[in-house]
């Protein structure tokens, strides 16, 4: 117990120190989504680097608004995941998440929301999603991901 009290300190330090990602909000997501429909290209690429239990690096290309191609560490991943990573597809994810957070599925094992923190960033400009995070209090890994590169085609 005190291994995962010490752990999850240090851990809510490094979570919450400077430049780290704002807790996320239903309001902060609802106003992000709603700069991406008036702002955000039907076509795009991005690169994102995933972290935490799953480290990988992902290439997404998008053309009216859907994944048209993606690759995991440059290999091709499988088109049924496609889904999650356009830019409205990563906006559905935060809905899910929030939603999990509120009231926790067993597949996180806590039945406390008060134990799941989560934490992501929107760009400024056109509303996309450029970072999140999510640690369970008690437990050594969380995930994240954070758009590294975004070329908009429009």
């Amino acid at each position: 117990m005190a291994v995962a009290l010490i752990v999850g300190l240090a851990l809510g330090l490094l979570v919450f120190r400077s430049g780290a990602p704002d807790t996320l909000t239903r309001e902060d997501l609802d106003r992000a989504r709603e700069r991406w429909r008036a702002h955000g290209p039907s076509a795009y690429s991005m690169t994102v680097q995933m972290g935490g239990a799953l480290e990988d690096r992902r290439e997404i290309r998008v053309e009216d608004g859907e994944v048209v191609e993606m690759t995991i560490d440059g290999r091709p991943a499988a088109a049924a995941s496609w889904r999650y990573w356009s830019a409205e597809g990563m906006f559905d994810f935060l809905e899910a998440e929030l939603d999990n957070a509120a009231d926790p599925p067993p597949s996180l094992g806590v039945s406390d929301p008060s134990q799941i923190v989560l934490r992501a960033e929107f760009d400024p400009r056109l509303g996309y999603p450029t970072r999140f995070f999510r640690h369970i209090l008690g437990r050594q890994r969380g995930t994240s991901w954070e758009v590294v590169e975004f070329v908009g085609a429009e």
